[in-house]
């Protein structure tokens, strides 16, 4: 799938396409997260562990690069001084890149648990369906 086709997706669409992104670049423990029954800021979050702060970088950078090119570009992003955890706010739908410390001393998912699990093994390579 092109990047020019992002702006014609539905937000799960482009949810999978984002999780795709960080597939192709090796992002670590995927997980997507349907949270439109407990929240009205977002309906998708995506967490994504980095092995190291240059991969987090790097993660986010393509990410955002290509979401971009695709006519869907973040409205907002944080933590790319720092990158040990990088936001990329899509309004529908929030990416969360972070170190392997970082997720594991944060764990945001909890928050966000009463959510629901989206599966995507048919969207990236070998992962089962929430990424492990």
């Amino acid at each position: 799938m092109t990047t020019s086709m992002i702006t014609g997706m539905t937000t799960k669409e482009k949810a999978l396409h984002i999780i795709k992104l960080l597939d192709d670049k090796k992002g670590d423990n995927l997980r997507l997260i349907d949270v439109r029954s407990i929240t009205s800021l977002t309906d998708y979050m995506i967490f994504c562990t980095g092995n190291s702060q240059t991969h987090v970088n790097s993660l986010a950078e393509y990410t955002a690069d290509e979401m971009k090119k695709g006519g869907n570009p973040a409205t907002h992003m944080d933590g790319f001084r720092t990158t040990k955890w990088v936001i990329l706010d899509y309004v529908d739908i929030m990416v969360h890149v972070m170190g392997r410390d970082e997720r594991l001393f944060y764990n945001i998912e909890d928050m966000w648990g009463m959510g629901t699990d989206i599966p995507f093994k048919n969207h990236v390579g070998e992962q089962d369906e929430q990424g492990k």
